[in-house]
């Protein structure tokens, strides 16, 4: 996105920094879609931040929604590193930010703040990207816990919304992940109960739903490779 057809409210949040308090970004001047996606999103996302915000505290910072036709799906993108991230969407997908289920745009939201908070909010972030997206996933499945949504009946159609359509596509998809930075999706499923049973026991520290899946981030290398080997008769090198 151009800074041109950010709104000027947004540049103001990530210019000034922590100079502004995290609440102004309920301020800021929203792009719209021409349906009420970004509605049922900014609700969506008001739910997770209130479900995660005694794990941050005051460290929980401020993310904006933005609404971008050019994103393959949504995405984090940190702004002010300790401080302010954008989750944008593209309202033309048809991907979970788009789904008509409340629990797939919930988990959704709830991964993409995991971002938020492991990747900006965090100076200890992994620089490998499957341990990101499972970090951010238990991150995700805490918010299910905290939130009291669940997560029953949505495996197969977030299987179904986020992996290749053909049988080839799903098989390396589930061994390898859907593209480089993503696992297969059986160890974000993984994550997401750890996450959640973690924080249905009590309240952890944001560094300890994170190090949960640390050893299933490396499980998933090695596994991974082996199991599309032997049971889809190819291998995990990029394409």
């Amino acid at each position: 996105m151009s800074p041109r057809s950010i709104p000027l409210g947004v540049l103001l949040l990530v210019a000034c920094g922590p100079d502004i308090p995290p609440r102004a970004a309920q301020d800021v001047e929203r792009e719209t879609t021409g349906d009420d996606t970004q509605a049922r999103l900014e609700e969506d996302l008001a739910r997770v931040r209130v479900a995660m915000r005694e794990l941050c505290g005051t460290h929980c910072g401020s993310v904006v929604l933005i609404a971008e036709p050019g994103v393959r799906s949504a995405e984090t993108r940190p702004q002010a590193p300790g401080y302010a991230s954008f989750i944008a969407y593209n309202p033309r997908a048809r991907d979970c930010a788009r789904h008509p289920d409340a629990s797939i745009r919930f988990y959704c939201m709830a991964h993409e703040y995991g971002h938020h908070l492991d990747v900006t909010m965090n100076p200890a972030w992994s620089s490998d990207g499957w341990t990101r997206e499972l970090r951010a996933d238990a991150l995700a499945g805490c918010a299910f816990a905290r939130a009291h949504v669940s997560m029953d009946g949505i495996q197969g159609t977030l299987v179904r919304a986020v992996l290749l359509d053909t049988p080839a596509g799903r098989a390396r998809a589930e061994a390898c992940g859907s593209d480089g930075a993503h696992p297969g999706f059986r160890f974000s499923w993984d994550a997401l109960h750890r996450g959640a049973r973690l924080c249905s026991e009590r309240t952890p520290t944001l560094p300890e739903v994170a190090e949960s899946v640390e050893a299933l981030a490396l499980a998933a290398r090695s596994s991974s490779i082996e199991a599309f080997s032997r049971e889809a008769g190819g291998d995990c090198s990029p394409r």
